[in-house]
């Protein structure tokens, strides 16, 4: 078996494994590869002794935003197998060829969609991502209160609304700082979706808030909404209510830590929470020294990681604070306070878990407890976000 990437000869052999895989036309897979989102996407593949493919996926480079940084992702898709060759670790193989080609490029950060969560928890990856869903009767928003105008959105004004997004989603963790290429794609997804994207404005004739939504049968889906504060929120609210003739129902997409059910009449909506991403660590050093830590602590903790497919991170560290930043180093020593795997430290440096759930949970391996006070201050509870790109 050879590691290698795809070149423009193996395109056929990449949409019939694709397509059978995702049971799905090699038509559509090439489409979808050469023109829709995934067309920035780089094949690595492992193929037999006669240079046939066995297994490959993709590389997705992204930039995402994380404690209010630009730092390099890696977003893994199109994970394909021939089933006769399944199960001999080809695609564990594949992972450690990647995890070192990302680590080589600079990639702090990696995500992907899971068709099993088991299946790239092996690979060092864990829920990291969730999103909320609540569906409502449109009369709940008949209170909402109007903004001074609204306007409809179309791709010549894409960079307005990405510079509105970028303002809001700069405090989250995992949302994608869209290139032209991202920002092109999502905007004919729009146009071929029939979806609209509507902002509002304030007084001052300034854009603090908008949303993309589409109209089914009686009801509007809004699978995008950015706002400043909650009043900004009910400007777009008091949009959807104007539909009141046509539409019945409201079903929002929020974040995980969103409280929207508190301001309608009665939380007793459908409502629900769906585990959506699995996100991973490349680089645990370079991921702990960016995080931004609210409540600076004196002394320091040393951190056993248990990663079997990123060797760079399968250590001890030393962490202190200083100035609301982590000072990381490596420690020689069979003596730790804590030992975690990268599965686990990922949730917790994304900020999906805080380290008072994770030792609740026993999801720590706790060696010293009166360190405690100062691994509770280092990890703490982040709005995560990243459902839309990949």
């Amino acid at each position: 078996m050879k590691i290698r990437f795809a070149k423009d000869s193996d395109k056929k052999q990449i949409y019939q494994t694709m397509g059978y895989c995702f049971n799905n036309s090699q038509h559509s897979i090439q489409n979808n590869i050469e023109h829709g989102n995934l067309n920035s996407e780089r094949f690595v593949l492992a193929t037999d002794d006669n240079d046939n493919i066995i297994s490959l996926f993709s590389i997705i480079p992204y930039v995402v935003n994380f404690e209010g940084h630009a730092v390099n992702f890696g977003g893994i898709a199109g994970v394909s197998s021939l089933p006769e060759r399944r199960g001999e670790g080809n695609i564990g193989n594949l992972f450690t060829f990647a995890l070192n080609y990302m680590k080589e490029n600079n990639v702090i950060l990696s995500g992907l969609g899971p068709f099993a969560f088991p299946f790239y928890r092996k690979f060092g990856y864990e829920w990291c991502y969730s999103w909320q869903l609540v569906s409502f009767d449109i009369e709940d928003l008949k209170n909402c209160i109007s903004a001074k105008k609204y306007h409809r959105f179309n791709k010549d004004e894409a960079n307005i609304v990405e510079e509105f997004r970028n303002k809001v989603t700069k405090n989250m963790n995992g949302p994608l700082i869209r290139d032209d290429n991202v920002i092109n794609n999502k905007w004919q997804e729009y146009y071929d979706n029939n979806y609209y994207v509507y902002g509002a404005y304030d007084e001052n004739d300034v854009l603090v808030s908008y949303m993309v939504y589409r109209m089914e049968g009686k009801e509007i889906k809004v699978s995008e909404m950015y706002f400043l504060n909650e009043t900004s929120r009910q400007y777009l609210l008091n949009f959807l209510y104007r539909h009141r003739s046509q539409i019945n129902k409201v079903e929002l997409v929020l974040t995980t830590l969103d409280e929207f059910r508190n301001l309608l009449p009665s939380p007793r909506i459908n409502y629900w929470q769906w585990p959506n991403k699995m996100g991973r660590v490349v680089m645990v050093k370079e991921a702990l020294e960016l995080l931004n830590i609210k409540d600076n602590f004196k002394g320091s903790y040393t951190l056993k990681i248990n990663d079997k497919y990123a060797p760079w991170n399968d250590k001890i560290f030393q962490i202190s604070c200083q100035n609301h930043h982590l000072l990381v180093n490596e420690k020689i020593t069979k003596k730790f306070d804590y030992e975690i795997t990268i599965q686990r430290l990922s949730q917790l440096i994304l900020g999906h878990l805080s380290a008072s759930e994770a030792l609740s949970l026993e999801l720590i391996k706790v060696n010293n407890s009166n360190k405690n006070d100062l691994l509770t201050k280092t990890f703490t509870k982040r709005t995560t976000m990243l459902w839309q790109e990949f």
